[in-house]
C-alpha cells in the first residue's frame, strides 16, 4: 500500500522518506559512536594523568617534600575569575572538613581531581587545595591545584 499526497512540488510518498530516514539513523549511530569514542579517549587521558600524578607524588616523597602542585590554570576559567579561591585562602582552617565554596566556580576537571582526592587520598592524610599563585594588575592570575601531606607520611 502506498500513501501519496499531492504537494506543490509533486507527489509525496512514505517510500520516498525511507532513504532519508535510513541516512538519519546512520548519522545518529555515528554520532553516538563518536560520543563514546571521545568518552573513552577522555577516560584514558584522565587515567594517564592520574598515573603521572602518582609518579610525581612518589618523586616528591623521595625528595622529602610535603606538597606538590598538580597543575595550574588561568583564573579567568573560573566563573568568578578566581575571587572565591582568593577569599578561601584566608578561611582555609574553617573549611578544612567542608566542601569548599570555590569548588562550584572552577572548571569541571578540577572537580574530578577533587573528588578523586576526597575518595582515595583524604583518608590517608593528604590534603587538597587551590590557591592563586600569581596576580596580574592586582587581580587573580593563575590558580594552582595542590596536594600536600604531613611529614610523618614521608617518615613512615
Amino acid at each position: 500500500m502506498m500513501i501519496t499526497t499531492e504537494t506543490h512540488s509533486g507527489t509525496f510518498s512514505v517510500a520516498a522518506l525511507l532513504p532519508g530516514l535510513d541516512s538519519f539513523q546512520r548519522g545518529h549511530r555515528q554520532s553516538a559512536e563518536d560520543v563514546w569514542r571521545r568518552h573513552d579517549e577522555e577516560l584514558a587521558a584522565f587515567q594517564q594523568h592520574l598515573r603521572n600524578g602518582r609518579q610525581r607524588i612518589r618523586r616528591a616523597f623521595a625528595r622529602g617534600e610535603t606538597e606538590l602542585m598538580l597543575g595550574s590554570f588561568p583564573s579567568a576559567l573560573c566563573t568568578d575569575d578566581g575571587r572565591a579561591i582568593s577569599d578561601a585562602e584566608d578561611e582555609a582552617e574553617r573549611l578544612r572538613n567542608a566542601t569548599p565554596a570555590w569548588l562550584a566556580t572552577v572548571p569541571a576537571g578540577v572537580r574530578v581531581v577533587y573528588d578523586y582526592w576526597k575518595t582515595h587520598m583524604r583518608q590517608c592524610g593528604f590534603k587538597f587545595s587551590a590557591r592563586i599563585i600569581d596576580y596580574v594588575d592586582g587581580k587573580p592570575g593563575n590558580v594552582g591545584m595542590f596536594i600536600s601531606w604531613p611529614r610523618r607520611l614521608i617518615e613512615e
